[in-house]
């Protein structure tokens, strides 16, 4: 559907006269408390259709659910909140009126973009590729790529699934980047780099220095903890020959699988939850989807249904210790969510900064760095074996860190300058990395950016996880994943919701400011301590 007007100035910051609320479906002017109703069934309906194609491939249409809430899809909704941001005394009210501004907004963009985002997710959803003979759901193709172990059939899956990318994935996705970006200026803004930094009150300046800051101070680390990885597991390839269907390779844990075996997955979660002082079973809130289907959606998820009464969690475990990682991940979510107090607005449960989420998901995910946790809890005894491990581990994050501080770099320039996305893509990834790559390689990556800016979250939330484990071991110690006392400071934090942004958080810790610099002294700190021979 498509607006009958343009927003143009209603965003501009700074006092607004006082705006009348707009007629609701009953007729009736708005309240707050109507409009909090129907953004939270809004997204809980479109959430169960999502849930439904992710978690079982089902063809979902959420036109109606679109026709059906049409009322939202209104400007005049946001003049009117804005109007009661900008008279409102009490910060946390008007940061309750900044979250239902974003959500109306977020609306106002991605209503005309339905239908055109839903062909790129349906696409994705249910293509299946022929390989070989074999028939392969286009979902999991890249776990089949890490799961097998002969280089020439890496070569013809990865191969084929370039193919698919650059036919049918990257044209829906440029549709995607364009659409918004031409929705963004309808709106007023400049373009989508504009409209997420106002929208979200994101600081893209301050993290870009982040940014540059890690990967300059990350370079040497990275290269040496690359160069030991890719010597251990491709002997006989130079650094320079190890291609992209190669590199999950070096993110296999194999030899450590006898720790992490399927039947131990749950019973672990159980027995660290019992440790916080958390009786997980007898929550009720969480439901936990672990079953194997093939439509899955191989990536794991959190569905906040109804905070923080119906919290859904999907994994498809593939084995080994990638599956326990994902499971304290993914339920670091749906604990903030299912603590989450009840007596909390809509937009202080779902809707404000979700650095926060994932600050708690990194917390619970990071247990497996923690010596006397694989000691205690996972039964890795063995010092050198231990070691071995943590630099593994040491090799995924710095990695990762680099991988999402480029990502970011790059969807600054996807989103906000009209250039060629490839060579833009290449040139950024030349820089950052110690990869070499081909042509057809960077194919694959050029817009697999966030459509969303997510990676901002997982940024912001990166550093804000290195304080709050820090504050957990000053305060409780190494072993502070079975102290009672952990639980309850996490349920505290768990129950605020989004009331506090990271920020807040951080200053309630004690720091001054939420930087890159502990995270790196961190990460070399390790280094340190798992260096051959240390």
């Amino acid at each position: 559907m498509r607006r009958n007007t343009p927003v143009l100035l209603i965003l501009a910051f700074g006092t607004l006269a006082s705006v009348p609320a707009p007629l609701g479906p009953s007729g009736e002017p708005f309240t707050i408390e109507e409009l909090r109703g129907e953004l939270e069934e809004f997204g809980y309906e479109l959430a169960e259709a999502y849930y439904a194609l992710d978690a079982y491939g089902e063809e979902v249409d959420t036109g109606p659910i679109y026709e059906k809430y049409a009322f939202l899809d209104d400007p005049a909704l946001v003049d009117w909140l804005r109007s009661l941001e900008a008279d409102a005394m009490d910060p946390l009210q008007r940061r309750s009126y900044a979250y239902l501004v974003k959500n109306l907004v977020d609306n106002l963009l991605w209503f005309p973009l339905e239908e055109i985002y839903y062909d790129y997710v349906a696409t994705e959803a249910s293509a299946v590729l022929v390989v070989g003979g074999e028939e392969i759901p286009y979902r999991q193709v890249d776990d089949v790529i890490f799961r097998e172990d002969d280089r020439d059939r890496r070569r013809e899956l990865w191969t084929a699934e370039r193919e698919f990318i650059v036919g049918e994935i990257n044209p829906r996705l440029a549709a995607v980047v364009e659409a918004t970006r031409r929705e963004c200026r309808e709106l007023g803004f400049h373009d989508f780099v504009d409209y997420y930094a106002q929208i979200n009150d994101r600081d893209f300046a301050e993290l870009t220095g982040d940014c540059l800051y890690i990967l300059g101070a990350t370079r040497g680390l990275f290269e040496t903890l690359a160069r030991e990885r890719a010597a251990e597991v491709f002997p006989d390839l130079a650094l320079e020959e190890v291609r992209s269907y190669d590199r999950g390779q070096l993110w296999r844990t194999d030899a450590y699988d006898s720790y992490f075996p399927a039947e131990r997955l749950v019973p672990l979660w159980l027995e660290f939850t019992d440790g916080l002082g958390i009786d997980f079973q007898s929550l009720g809130n969480i439901l936990l989807d672990s079953e194997d289907r093939p439509e899955k959606q191989p990536r794991a998820a959190c569905w906040p249904m109804r905070v923080p009464d119906d919290i859904r969690v999907l994994v498809k475990p593939s084995g080994g210790f990638s599956d326990y990682e994902t499971l304290f991940h993914e339920m670091g979510h749906a604990l903030h969510f299912a603590f989450t107090d009840p007596g909390l607005p809509y937009e202080f449960k779902l809707l404000g900064d979700d650095a926060v989420t994932e600050t708690y998901a990194f917390v619970l995910e990071n247990v497996f760095e923690n010596p006397s946790f694989l000691r205690e809890a996972v039964g890795m005894t063995d010092e050198e074996e231990t070691r071995r491990f943590r630099r593994e581990q040491l090799y995924f994050e710095v990695s990762g860190l680099r991988s999402y501080c480029v990502s970011f770099l790059y969807e600054l320039t996807l989103h906000g300058v009209e250039a060629d996305p490839r060579l833009s893509y290449k040139e950024l990834i030349d820089w950052a990395g110690v990869w070499t790559r081909t042509d057809e390689e960077y194919d694959t990556g050029v817009y697999y950016a966030n459509e969303d800016f997510y990676t901002t979250n997982y940024l912001y939330a990166w550093l804000l996880e290195s304080l709050v484990r820090e504050t957990l071991t000053d305060r409780l110690g190494g072993e502070w994943w079975r102290d009672p006392a952990a639980g309850d400071f996490l349920e505290g934090l768990w129950s605020r919701g989004y009331e506090a942004t990271p920020g807040e958080i951080a200053a309630e810790l004690g720091y001054a400011e939420i930087s890159p610099v502990p995270l790196v002294e961190r990460l070399m700190e390790e280094e340190e301590a798992t260096r051959p021979g240390a």
